[in-house]
């Protein structure tokens, strides 16, 4: 039988490539990266609140308060980095890369701690790193890939949030425990909203004019949706597991947005960026 946790991060995978999608379709629809990053953090927080109203209240420990405070600051940029990669990259793209998150948290815990991965791990690490590769490549050679990454600013860009969230997972985990599951995503959507609203608002001025227009609002209200039901589950499941095994799942996410970049969005080398993103997500498994 499949346990709660296992199958809490299996709804945020999925969620995540709608979000993704949904991303990018209101990016060539004409809202800014900015904005879109405003919106998905402003209008989930009614959820969020639902959601943490109807918990028992939460016995905050002092942990809590600076493991937000490094939460809430590397998202901001991260959150940023994340809807401007979808704005300016393909979904069969930024995904996999995204997925890089999980293998920096082991390499990052061998700088800090000293404590070496395993050999299946390291195993799981090297077909990450080959299905990326292989998603990459392209009409350059064997060297399209690296290019791709100094050239492509959506690649770069998910690159960014990749490291960023390496950072930032566990102290989100640090403060949940420290919390409640949905004390600490409240407090960040309210805390990310009252950041983004000038950025947005000085870089995407105009997007907030279609606000008042029923196609805009329910443009904005599918990604608030989506958001808000992801972290809702992403944040359950790491109340109840590793904060390594939510997010190495979560980066499954990518077989799914790989087949609506080549679908939905008509993005090249369908079928081999699809069967790289198998791959991709094999070496997710055998890391956890």
């Amino acid at each position: 039988m499949l346990q709660a946790w296992f199958v809490l991060s299996a709804a945020t995978a999925l969620l995540s490539a709608f979000e993704g999608a949904w991303a990018k379709k209101l990016s060539r629809d004409g809202f800014g990266p900015h904005f879109i990053a405003w919106s998905a953090a402003t209008f989930t927080l009614p959820i969020l609140v639902l959601a943490l109203w109807r918990e028992p209240p939460a016995r905050i420990d002092p942990l809590f308060w600076p493991a937000f405070a490094a939460s809430l600051g590397g998202n901001t940029v991260a959150i940023l980095c994340y809807f401007r990669a979808f704005a300016l990259g393909e979904l069969s793209i930024v995904f996999p890369l995204l997925a890089l998150t999980p293998a920096l948290i082991l390499l990052s815990t061998h700088a800090i701690t000293g404590e070496f991965p395993s050999p299946r791990a390291l195993a799981g690490i090297g077909l990450l790193c080959a299905g990326c590769y292989g998603l990459g490549l392209g009409e350059g050679g064997p060297l399209s890939p690296f290019r791709r990454l100094w050239r492509d600013p959506g690649a770069r860009n998910a690159l960014y949030t990749s490291l960023l969230w390496s950072v930032t997972s566990n102290c989100e985990k640090a403060a949940v425990e420290a919390s409640s599951r949905f004390f600490l995503p409240a407090l960040h959507g309210a805390g990310l909203a009252v950041v983004l609203t000038p950025l947005a608002w000085r870089r995407d001025r105009r997007d907030f004019a279609r606000l008042r227009t029923p196609e805009g609002v329910l443009a904005v209200g599918a990604l608030a949706g989506i958001a808000g039901l992801l972290i809702l589950s992403q944040f359950s499941a790491l109340a109840l597991a590793q904060s390594t095994y939510v997010i190495a799942i979560k980066r499954a996410g990518m077989i799914p947005a790989a087949w609506m970049g080549w679908k939905l969005f008509g993005e090249a080398y369908g079928p081999r960026r699809l069967a790289m993103s198998l791959v991709a997500a094999a070496g997710l498994f055998l890391m956890v």
